[in-house]
């Protein structure tokens, strides 16, 4: 995971960059499509308001299968 954070006029930018050293499935990836966006809308909130926002979710039930599928437990 990597970071860039950067001013972009009177605001700051940040990206974030994920790889992998190795192919991940579109299932697995899935989880990261659904779960970085509502950690990242959190954390602006938190930097904006000192409040996180209260996101209820679970993690896909198909990454959940496919990590499972490879032997990889989950909680």
């Amino acid at each position: 995971m990597t970071y860039e954070i950067e001013l972009s006029g009177e605001v700051v930018k940040l990206t974030m960059l994920q790889s992998h050293d190795r192919i991940i499935s579109d299932d697995i990836l899935s989880g990261g499509r659904q779960g970085w966006p509502a950690i990242l809308s959190s954390l602006k909130s938190v930097l904006e308001t000192g409040q996180p926002l209260a996101i209820k979710m679970a993690p896909p039930q198909r990454m959940l299968d496919a990590l499972k599928a490879m032997g990889i437990g989950t909680p």
